[in-house]
């Protein structure tokens, strides 16, 4: 089993874009940007990840990253 993981916040940080800067650029809603960092974003679209992205000058696979979860 896989879990998502965002690094919105650190990229978006990094490049020294606030929330709101953010949401202007890409055309995502401030909140649901605060959802993703907040990792409550179930439902996370491909497009979402991609205008994210497009927006920050970053690849998509830069923004979520997999990591393996043990059903132990």
């Amino acid at each position: 089993m896989y879990i998502a993981i965002s690094h919105l916040k650190e990229i978006r940080i990094a490049k020294g874009y606030t929330i709101r800067e953010l949401a202007s650029r890409s055309g995502i809603t401030r909140e649901w940007i605060e959802r993703i960092e907040k990792q409550d974003s179930p439902n996370l679209r491909i497009s979402t990840i991609c205008k994210l992205a497009t927006a920050l000058d970053a690849r998509p696979e830069e923004l979520i990253t997999y990591e393996v979860i043990s059903n132990k």
